[in-house]
């Protein structure tokens, strides 16, 4: 769900978007305007679940970290 909303938001929106997500589900916040990803915030009620529920976010915050790497070399 996480890929298909930041598919085509420039890059520090799609930031901003997995790093709300990623707050939502660990520290109890950042639900505000997440539209269909609101839905998994009752995953925090399930910490074994939480890692699974965030291992897209993980994957996509590294890729655009390493992209940005690549354009400031």
């Amino acid at each position: 769900m996480l890929c298909d909303q930041v598919a085509g938001l420039p890059r520090e929106k799609a930031l901003d978007l997995a790093r709300r997500y990623r707050q939502m589900l660990v520290a109890d916040g950042g639900a505000d305007e997440l539209g269909d990803l609101e839905v998994l915030q009752g995953v925090r009620a399930y910490p074994m679940r939480v890692k699974c529920a965030t291992l897209a976010c993980s994957a996509i915050l590294q890729a655009l970290d390493s992209a940005e790497e690549g354009d400031a070399a």
